[in-house]
């Protein structure tokens, strides 16, 4: 799979979760600028091998980061 298949990929599966929760839907420019501005964080739940192989600029390696991802997170 290349980078920009997974990108559309990630996008669509994030723009059908939020529309489905009643949110609007956002372009690939914006999920894009979102991304740059660190607004958004992209999670692979691959695991490392697939990690390795090559993933979306920014992204985070879910099996090496889930210990660290509730620690800056805010509470509600």
């Amino acid at each position: 799979m290349t980078k920009t298949s997974f990108a559309i990929i990630c996008f669509f599966t994030l723009a059908i979760s939020l529309s489905a929760q009643n949110y609007p839907s956002i372009s690939i420019q914006e999920l894009q600028k979102t991304m740059a501005d660190g607004k958004v964080v992209i999670i692979v739940e691959n695991g490392p091998q697939s990690y390795a192989r090559g993933h979306m600029p920014t992204a985070i390696d879910f099996s090496s980061a889930k210990k660290n991802l509730t620690k800056n997170s805010p509470q509600r």
